[in-house]
């Protein structure tokens, strides 16, 4: 909307438009302005500095940074654009809730990121530093350096934040991005496959993402089938995997209330062996009443790959509830070779995950 009414005003030097994103992946930012063709600078602010609540909030600044209109809307435009206020020097603005370990996150220098988790870490009691503990944490689970845990201490680290702040909008944004289907008020990143489409028949190259949506993000019900495999191992004689393959285990919210739900994601990856593709594909049998079913992970086209699979599930908890934890219970069957080319063999792995049940849990299915 605001692209349209300030267009004009841009084109004849009358305003400089900017906006500001409240997005944990910097690189969905980039990709919906392409997308949109929008000639705004964006500003990621993950860690949500400016402490908003809601969004959209459109304001008008003047050149000296001062607001001026914090609540700019059509009918207050002209006004706006009319007020004058001289240039004059004055002092940087500090950015409302700015605190330690800002400086670490942004720095994008080896280690920085590391520091930073320390920093928020430190700050147990500050509920602002709980959601970016959550927001650097997620962002070191995205990448090559992360740690086991890291996508589960930052489910846990935003679930304490919310508890202790129910009316951030921004932060129950940021649990329902990962957490249960019923919990999402829309589909997320549900645009991302237009954005492509669209931008490719401008005869552009959409930008890449890193990581790429999926799952929960895009309201995937997790590779559920509805028949379960021929191979199913119910006594559990096919052979142990011997350490090849390792399962992070997420659940988000971190404490999920009786009658509400939790969503696990179970990240497994790959060492010193390949998956063979030629066979069946991985699939996570799961012990427990209510969870969706059998989930299988569809086998890429390469007949030996190595990339990370992900599989989900949503976990419902009964209304009357009483225990404080619920153990689900599975394992995992797949086809792998140790080598390309050299002994292809299918094996089990067993997996579980505890899901912490607190009638106090912050709500986010709202």
């Amino acid at each position: 909307m605001w692209q349209k009414h300030l267009q004009p005003y841009i084109d004849r030097g009358f305003v400089v438009a900017i906006g500001v994103v409240q997005e944990q992946h910097p690189d969905r930012a980039k990709l919906y302005k392409q997308w949109r063709q929008l000639g705004w600078t964006i500003f990621v602010d993950s860690l949500n500095v400016l402490d908003h609540k809601v969004v959209p909030i459109p304001m008008g600044l003047s050149i000296n940074g001062h607001v001026q209109f914090p609540r700019l809307t059509r009918g207050n435009l002209k006004a706006f654009l009319d007020k004058d206020e001289r240039l004059v020097d004055t002092p940087r603005p500090r950015a409302p809730h700015a605190m330690k370990g800002d400086e670490y996150f942004y720095a994008n220098k080896p280690g920085s990121l590391d520091r930073a988790i320390a920093s928020y870490g430190k700050q147990k009691d500050n509920r602002r530093a709980r959601f970016r503990l959550g927001v650097a944490l997620r962002r070191r689970a995205d990448s090559a350096a992360r740690k086991p845990g890291d996508a589960q201490a930052a489910a846990t680290a935003w679930t304490q934040a919310l508890a202790a702040d129910p009316n951030q909008y921004i932060w129950r944004r940021r649990l329902q991005q990962y957490g249960p289907l019923l919990a999402k008020p829309y589909n997320f990143y549900g645009w991302v496959k237009q954005a492509r489409a669209d931008i490719k028949a401008r005869g552009e190259t959409p930008i890449a993402l890193n990581p790429e949506p999926r799952g929960s993000e895009l309201m995937q019900r997790g590779g559920k089938v509805d028949a379960p495999p021929a191979n199913k191992d119910p006594q559990g004689r096919i052979a142990r995997d011997p350490g090849f393959v390792a399962v992070d285990t997420v659940v988000t919210p971190a404490r999920v209330r009786p009658g509400h739900v939790a969503r696990v994601r179970m990240v497994i990856t790959i060492d010193k062996a390949f998956w063979n593709n030629e066979a069946d594909p991985l699939t996570l049998f799961v012990d427990r009443a209510g969870v969706e079913g059998v989930f299988v992970h569809q086998n890429p086209k390469p007949a030996s790959t190595r990339e990370t699979r992900v599989l989900e599930f949503d976990v419902p908890i009964p209304a009357d509830e009483k225990r404080k934890s619920i153990a689900v219970l599975g394992y995992v069957l797949f086809n792998l070779c140790e080598k390309e080319g050299g002994v292809c063999r299918l094996l089990r792995l067993d997996v579980g995950v505890m899901i912490k049940v607190d009638k106090n849990a912050p709500a986010i299915m709202r």
